[in-house]
């Protein structure tokens, strides 16, 4: 038996033909997902853009044009979601010289100090994350 095209499984796919679509997952999942981890760099996260991918794809399977690119369709949704992501990932810097206090040349408080252990831990904290 051959193997049905991308645009037959497309065509059964958009008259509400589930296994269609399934079978157009099977086929290019591997790709997204090696797309989505490389980009990313996580395979967790990366498996959740492929199936986030997939479903967009299922519900805007409509506005494919060109039935034969459903494959290149595919990668451009899978890589906006990946920017999307890497998008929101919020890296907070801040300089040394702005912080109210030189903690890494400041030692910690001992016994009778006046912080309480909440901000001696979170001084810990934050000079681990400093010094390196």
């Amino acid at each position: 038996m051959s193997e049905q095209s991308d645009r037959s499984l497309i065509s059964l796919a958009r008259q509400g033909n589930k296994a269609a679509f399934s079978r157009l997952v099977l086929r290019y999942q591997p790709m997204a997902q090696h797309l989505a981890k490389r980009t990313i760099g996580n395979e967790d996260l990366a498996q959740e853009i492929v199936q986030e991918a997939m479903l967009q794809a299922y519900l805007s399977l409509g506005k494919l044009r060109d039935l034969r690119r459903f494959r290149s369709w595919l990668y451009g949704i899978v890589l906006n979601i990946c920017r999307d992501r890497l998008r929101r990932r919020q890296v907070i810097c801040f300089s040394l010289e702005a912080m109210p206090i030189n903690l890494v040349d400041k030692a910690l408080p001992t016994n009778g100090s006046s912080l309480d252990p909440q901000q001696i831990a979170e001084q810990k904290e934050i000079r681990t994350k400093l010094v390196i």
